[in-house]
């Protein structure tokens, strides 16, 4: 009867001692499932933090740009105030090249999506003078360099 007894306790000890181990280890894999998702959580965090600069750096840049394109055109129309030269048409043919060229740009559908069709020029004058060239040459480079940096931007969210 005694030894019944004794196996019966001794049972009743193992499965109640496998038990407890088995909630430990549910407890330690729940710590470490919750361990993990927190750090995981934390770095979103930190990555959509670094993305926010990111963005709000390139804005500033963009506006700074948009500031120093004002301050340049302001210096390019003095510079070009007097000049005979700037003030003569451009030659037709040419003028009409250019807008046709610009507009083209502006309607495609074949720009690839990577660019984000937010590189297009403002359409030029259909008659235009060598100083609105000129002027206009600055606008397309002030486009170029926007464009530039956003595609930087873009490539340090990526990394």
């Amino acid at each position: 009867m005694k030894n019944i007894r004794c196996r019966i306790n001794c049972r009743y000890f193992c499965s109640n001692y496998l038990f407890r181990l088995q909630q430990l280890s549910g407890k330690n894999r729940l710590k470490n499932d919750k361990l993990e998702l927190t750090n995981k959580i934390e770095h979103l965090q930190q990555t959509i933090a670094r993305n926010n600069q990111i963005i709000a750096d390139n804005e500033q840049s963009k506006r700074e740009l948009e500031n120093q394109l004002t301050e340049r055109q302001e210096q390019i129309n003095g510079q070009l105030k007097d000049d005979n030269c700037a003030n003569q048409f451009v030659p037709i043919a040419v003028s009409n090249s250019l807008y046709n060229r610009a507009k083209n740009l502006l309607q495609s559908t074949a720009i690839p999506t990577n660019l984000l069709n937010d590189c297009t020029p403002r359409l030029l004058p259909k008659s235009m003078t060598f100083g609105d060239s000129v002027r206009y040459n600055e606008h397309l480079l002030n486009v170029i360099e926007m464009c530039n940096r956003d595609k930087r931007a873009i490539r340090l969210i990526n990394q």
